[in-house]
């Protein structure tokens, strides 16, 4: 899981600006993704999965933590990041309002793909944006007086 940023990525202006002086509409050919939430073309969702290994919600916690410490040292804007982190742990159409407002693009509709407007790549695994299907129940340890 990354972030794939490199030097030679045109931004979203410098690709408009290209495309117009080469003739505008006759390279139409774009392969940037849908840009938002409501576009009509993509849609939200939480992804759905199963862990391989039952996890509990605290140890779930305990990797999501991780990651984000983690994630934004790869590369990347901080900025970008931290909007993607709030939308991850928002409800959806609150998580479109934070994407659109940082001008996230989104790739995936469960969000796994993101771009920025530099052509920055963020990939998302699924524990940081969904519980899985199966996850185990948090055991309480019960302490029995006598």
């Amino acid at each position: 899981m990354g972030n794939i940023c490199g030097g030679n990525h045109q931004s979203l202006s410098d690709r408009k600006a290209s495309r117009a002086s080469s003739g505008g509409k006759g390279s139409k050919k774009s392969h940037r993704p849908p840009r938002n939430c409501t576009s009509g073309v993509k849609r939200l969702v939480k992804p759905r999965w199963k862990s391989q290994e039952r996890l509990t919600k605290a140890e779930l916690e305990e990797k999501r933590v991780v990651f984000w410490d983690t994630q934004p040292h790869y590369g990347g804007s901080k900025v970008i990041w931290d909007a993607i982190k709030a939308a991850a742990e928002a409800d959806l159409p609150t998580a479109c309002l934070i994407l659109e407002s940082a001008g996230v693009i989104i790739a995936e509709e469960d969000m796994r793909v993101c771009y920025d407007e530099r052509g920055c790549r963020y990939d998302l695994p699924v524990f940081v944006l969904s519980d899985p299907d199966n996850l185990a129940a948090d055991s309480i340890p019960t302490i029995s007086e006598e």
